[in-house]
């Protein structure tokens, strides 16, 4: 268990080619995980929660961080359940439950100026967004797959903007 004092990221990786796998990491105020410019990154099988700190803490996030993985995590009771920023492309969430088990978290997974990340068989229960897909002056980003997904209890389900050729299959909303 790895339990930060408060303000804190719980881990902070910025090497290539890590492996993060079976941890439970509270994020205090900040990030459980926080992937920092670096690629090829795995976090697996983890419990990360209480990043509870509004819009500047949550379970994951990758900010200049490409071709990471994300898979078979429980992230729980954080402000946002995982952040892609500034040009965090390439990146792969599959099998992760995202929820909110108390108050209503900001966002189960928020992607700002972000290019080809693939969220598969996620399940985002309880947010006031499911999945927001947003950009400032840039867009968005192209080409986000969101396929085998469950989102529900959420206000809203899916918010875009400026997001380019984004595709959403097989999912339950």
């Amino acid at each position: 268990t790895i339990a930060p004092p408060n303000g804190q990221f719980g881990v902070v990786i910025k090497s290539p080619y890590v492996v993060v796998e079976g941890m439970l990491v509270e994020a205090s105020n900040r990030y459980a995980v926080d992937i920092n410019e670096t690629d090829n990154v795995t976090i697996r099988d983890c419990v990360l929660h209480d990043g509870t700190n509004n819009n500047n803490g949550g379970g994951v996030r990758l900010l200049r961080a490409d071709h990471n993985l994300l898979i078979d995590n429980r992230i729980h009771t954080n402000a946002i359940g995982v952040n892609l920023a500034r040009d965090a492309d390439f990146n792969r969430l599959q099998n992760n439950p995202i929820l909110d088990d108390g108050g209503r978290q900001t966002v189960g997974f928020f992607a700002r100026d972000t290019d080809g990340d693939s969220l598969i068989k996620n399940t985002i229960v309880g947010s006031r967004r499911g999945l927001s897909f947003q950009g400032v002056n840039n867009p968005a980003g192209n080409g986000h797959v969101v396929r085998n997904t469950i989102i529900d209890d959420v206000d809203v389900c899916i918010d875009l903007s400026k997001a380019i050729g984004s595709t959403f299959s097989y999912s339950d909303y």
